[in-house]
């Protein structure tokens, strides 16, 4: 019986040339090691400590801050998954806006940060969603 479940935060966040914010992941990372990726982070969830009094948009708006230094404002959710093997994942997908400075800076997490144009990001460099994103809307 699964009795804990993790909350994958991630978003579309674009500045005001049109223009998606994108991340390269560590090499370090468990998953997807050194591809393109929206910003994004985890909230632990368990039957005992709950959501911590924070919010999966809260979770969200730190995530970013934290990978990229760019403040956001999040406009809308888009869609969800889920993945249940050894634990229980729920991924909640946002788009979202730049509230003030749009110079991103690097991170430990996040050896690359960049804004782009969809049509300039090579799929094959991507995580599964930035690369379901790339295909639908181009």
């Amino acid at each position: 019986m699964i009795t804990a479940f993790k909350v994958i935060v991630s978003g579309f966040i674009f500045n005001n040339q049109g223009q998606l914010l994108v991340i390269r992941r560590s090499l370090d990372e468990e998953s997807f090691p050194g591809m393109l990726a929206i910003p994004g982070g985890t909230t632990e969830v368990d039957e005992q400590s709950g959501l911590q009094n924070d919010t999966v948009e809260h979770t969200l708006i730190r995530e970013v801050k934290e990978e990229t230094d760019i403040d956001i404002a999040i406009t809308e959710w888009m869609e969800s998954s889920a993945i249940v093997k050894d634990t229980a994942k729920l991924y909640l997908f946002f788009k979202g806006k730049v509230t003030g400075n749009e110079v991103p800076a690097t991170s430990p997490e996040t050896p690359e940060v960049f804004w782009a144009n969809l049509d300039d990001i090579s799929p094959d460099e991507c995580t599964p969603s930035l690369k379901n994103f790339i295909v639908s809307h181009r």
